[in-house]
């Protein structure tokens, strides 16, 4: 059963990589036709026909879609960092010879990633000014 959800999650990992890599390599070699686009479809959308997407639209929304990827790719490396300890360990430790306590500081970690993922999304969070 745990093998399995390993498995799983490892393989979500995988498509996940790969989707960040496509993602990056659209934005960088098609940025101006691709965002400009994508303007053009959200003004028509929101019935600002009369307003055009200027250069500075397009760069902003460009830098904004490669935030938004990196606050993605942060936060699955702290889930990657804070659960593959324990899955390790179940993986490794077929018998349960290892010391229950060793379990408990592992699980303690695994969990602790609810607590992280928030804050990481408050601090990189840029409309949030948390001095303010």
């Amino acid at each position: 059963g745990n093998i399995m959800w390993i498995v799983i999650i490892s393989l979500s990992f995988v498509g996940m990589g790969f989707f960040l890599r496509k993602l990056h390599i659209e934005i960088q070699m098609n940025c101006p036709n691709r965002v400009s686009m994508l303007v053009r479809h959200s003004i028509t959308i929101s019935g600002e026909r009369a307003r055009k997407p200027s250069a500075c639209t397009v760069h902003e929304m460009t830098q904004e879609a490669m935030h938004r990827a990196k606050i993605f790719l942060i936060t699955a490396i702290a889930f990657a960092l804070c659960w593959y300890p324990l899955f390790l360990l179940i993986l490794i430790d077929i018998n349960f010879l290892v010391s229950p306590k060793v379990y408990q500081a592992f699980s303690f970690i695994a969990w602790t990633e609810a607590t992280v993922e928030p804050i990481i999304l408050i601090c990189f969070d840029r409309n949030m000014n948390l001095l303010a």
